[in-house]
């Protein structure tokens, strides 16, 4: 009798609850990462040492290793490329998800919109900002049906990096006249055609996330978030409950559409959102697991609910068990401290949080994207 094996695409940090459900659930885990010291190998019953991006190499090593098991599921508990990678490999062992292509589109904030532009006339509620692609020596044409001020953001990329406004028109067409445009200083220039142009939506802003199981959307939480004020907009704070927690309805009735119309099937959902008049405008939508600790600190503390738990289930093809009643749940907060803590904050805060830890010793100041926050802490109750 074949041995099931999970496979997990990375072992870091973030892909160790992956690793532990699956464990939980019985299964054996592939784990492949090219740190072989990284903190879910460990935890791994087959080890390769390899890239997640090169996932043909992939293929070949999980073959030669499963002389007496099978690949039943897997994840790449990441995002960006990593998402490719699996498609290809959820291909290659027969697994449900989304295919490679539609990956790779997805991934293509300016796509995703063009897919989604229809929506508006049929589901109510559901908004779109005005949006066209990023060109060298953009013109007035161009912009046309569009309010300043503008948004400019990678048509691929994550964390808010890269992340730009601009006040006015004559400001936005200026920096695109440029071949390339100055960026920050760990990316010294942007192709034009590599960006997507948005109206700005002023509203409150929340994260959904969710499942879509058999082209349904299955809803799990929906919280409140607090960004900086300015570019790129930083991520500052999640709380739960929603202040929307009485629209849940119409929520998950506008994903349900969104994953009707593009498809999407065994995979997580994240989507971002600013609600203005009681009008949804969606930010972005991404089939990943969610970052900013809500899978692994948020969802479980203040749910009582297995993220990762339920999403093996999804990806091995069982049933995904539905959150508890709102009424059983308990508040949460996750919060950010973009600038450098004192010893004595820090201890501070560490007593009176549920949940603790440095993400950056040396920020950039002022930050370029998520990744040059300090440190955050969680809370239950």
């Amino acid at each position: 009798m074949s041995s099931p094996y999970y496979l997990s695409l990375g072992t870091g940090t973030h892909q160790k609850p992956l690793i532990e459900a699956a464990k939980r659930l019985g299964l054996k885990v592939i784990g492949v990462d090219q740190n072989p010291e990284s903190p879910g190998m460990a935890l791994c019953d087959l080890k390769i040492q390899e890239s997640i991006f090169n996932y043909r190499k992939i293929h070949y090593k999980v073959n030669s290793l499963l002389v007496d098991g099978e690949v039943v599921g897997g994840f790449a508990a990441s995002y960006g490329k990593a998402l490719v990678s699996w498609a290809y490999l959820a291909e290659k062992f027969r697994l449900g998800g989304p295919s490679r292509p539609l990956a790779e589109r997805l991934l293509d904030k300016y796509e995703v919109r063009k897919m989604l532009s229809g929506l508006a006339d049929v589901t109510p509620g559901f908004r779109q900002p005005g949006f066209t692609a990023g060109r060298a020596g953009l013109q007035k044409k161009h912009l046309e049906g569009l309010k300043a001020p503008f948004i400019v953001k990678p048509r691929s990329g994550s964390g808010k990096h890269q992340v730009r406004e601009f006040a006015d028109e004559k400001s936005l067409r200026a920096a695109f006249d440029k071949k390339n445009l100055a960026a920050d200083s760990s990316s010294p220039s942007l192709i034009p055609s590599s960006l997507i142009i948005e109206e700005k939506v002023i509203g409150d802003e929340i994260t959904v996330c969710g499942f879509a199981q058999n082209f349904q959307f299955i809803p799990v939480c929906t919280s409140d978030k607090t960004t900086s004020s300015r570019a790129p907009f930083i991520e500052l704070e999640h709380r739960y409950p929603s202040r929307y927690h009485t629209m849940s309805r119409q929520i998950s009735m506008i994903h349900q559409e969104i994953v009707q119309t593009l498809q999407l099937t065994d995979t997580p959902i994240v989507s971002e959102w600013k609600v203005r008049e009681d009008q949804f405008y969606l930010v972005e939508i991404s089939a990943q697991i969610p970052g900013e600790f809500l899978a692994s600190f948020l969802i479980p503390g203040a749910m009582s609910y297995d993220y990762y738990e339920n999403l093996v289930k999804l990806t091995l093809g069982r049933n995904v068990k539905r959150p508890p009643t709102a009424s059983k749940n308990r508040p949460g907060i996750v919060k950010y401290y973009p600038e450098k803590l004192t010893p004595g904050e820090i201890a501070t805060i560490q007593k009176n949080s549920d949940f603790f830890a440095l993400l950056n010793e040396n920020p950039k100041d002022p930050p370029e994207g998520n990744a040059d926050r300090f440190a955050v802490a969680g809370y239950i109750g």
